[in-house]
């Protein structure tokens, strides 16, 4: 009994809030949650479409794309140097390069187009020939990380 109260209650109040936003009940008027334009005294202006225009050219919104490493070659003996290039990062942040370890390897900071560059060494202590590790950076303001695996060699 009680679960039903609450259910009728949830249903009238969620009917009673769209009842509300559903505007007026003639079909002629427009949206209620259409912009208007106002002069800088709060009267209504004419709207030449300038704005909608603005945003025409600026295109749709896109989200940044995701960070990412690359290991030149992807593979390497244990005490190989190995180049790692980034990008994705924030700009005049540091970006720390792991190895598989808890403790970075190596420091580097991003360039003005989100771009870094370094050489790091497969470190022995870490892997055997033959196992698949692991390129890790992160940029340490932003906490945006990326990784990438590599392959171990005799």
């Amino acid at each position: 009994m009680v679960w039903a109260t609450l259910g009728a209650a949830v249903i009238t109040g969620l009917f009673a809030l769209w009842v509300a936003n559903s505007g007026d009940d003639d079909p002629k008027a427009p949206p209620s949650n259409a912009a208007s334009s106002t002069s800088g005294r709060g009267e209504p202006s004419a709207d030449d479409g300038q704005g909608e225009e603005e945003a025409a050219k600026l295109g749709p919104a896109t989200a940044p794309a995701p960070a990412t490493v690359t290991a030149i070659p992807d593979a390497g003996e244990i005490g190989a140097t190995i180049k790692v290039q980034g990008r994705g990062f924030e700009p005049g942040e540091v970006v720390r390069i792991y190895m598989d370890t808890k403790r970075g390897q190596r420091d580097t900071t991003v360039k003005s187009d989100g771009t870094f560059e370094t050489e790091v060494v497969i470190p022995g202590s870490v892997y055997s020939p033959g196992s698949i590790g692991e390129v890790r950076a992160v940029g340490l303001t932003s906490d945006i990380t990326a990784d990438m695996p590599i392959r171990v060699t005799g």
